[in-house]
């Protein structure tokens, strides 16, 4: 599996996630690279060091829950992975996918594999802090969906957001736009892969107007420094 993180300032209360769009690190089992964050941070957006916390934003570490960690054992090598990495906090990012289950049984067997990572966690000593949230496939209705807060990122109004693997409609983008006037923050997931289609480039713009943030996979980044 791969590790993506984030720089983001930590965040109280509502503040929310002003450098959510930076991917600085990752890991790959065939290779390790060294994180840019420093270089980002100072070249991109002028903040100093002191006042930015490393976050992965995007993971797959929580157990039996998708196709990510198969096991508590799993999530902790995962774990100490990103502490490794320096980074010190996780976005617990798990697919939820609405066609599948609904948003009930999502949120019991989320909460049920939290407790089973963070009783790992603790028990191997690993510091890493934990935020929940969610990897949501994008479908037509998702901005109708009752308590849809209950799949935003911890404390905050930013909701992930898978996006279909093709050309993206008018009403995709509508649907966006959409949750955004819902006082919601889209995130959308690993926007640097949809760049293949047509006509996303210019949907990624109209988004990103509306105040959509991005995610890109930390690999991206690496392929161009």
């Amino acid at each position: 599996a791969t590790c993506l993180s984030f720089a983001g300032k930590i965040w109280q209360g509502q503040e929310r996630f002003a450098l959510a769009f930076f991917a600085v690190s990752g890991y790959n089992e065939k290779k390790r690279f060294e994180s840019p964050v420093k270089t980002l941070i100072r070249t991109k957006n002028n903040i100093r060091i002191g006042t930015t916390l490393m976050i992965d934003f995007h993971t797959h570490i929580l157990p039996e829950i998708d196709d990510g960690s198969a096991s508590a054992a799993e999530s902790a090598d995962m774990a100490k992975m990103l502490v490794g990495q320096g980074a010190e906090g996780a976005v617990l990012t798990p697919h939820f996918y609405a066609y599948r289950n609904d948003l009930e049984s999502f949120l019991e067997n989320r909460s049920a594999a939290v407790n089973v990572l963070k009783e790992r966690l603790q028990r191997e000593n690993i510091r890493l802090k934990l935020y929940l949230g969610g990897e949501i496939l994008y479908f037509d209705e998702l901005w109708r969906i009752d308590k849809l807060e209950s799949l935003c990122i911890s404390g905050t109004d930013c909701i992930m957001i898978e996006m279909p693997f093709s050309p993206w409609s008018d009403s995709v983008v509508e649907g966006i736009e959409r949750i955004a006037n819902r006082r919601f923050t889209p995130i959308l997931a690993h926007v640097d892969r949809y760049l293949r289609y047509r006509g996303v480039r210019e949907r990624l713009a109209e988004l990103a107007g509306c105040g959509a943030l991005m995610q890109i996979n930390a690999d991206c980044f690496t392929k161009i420094m």
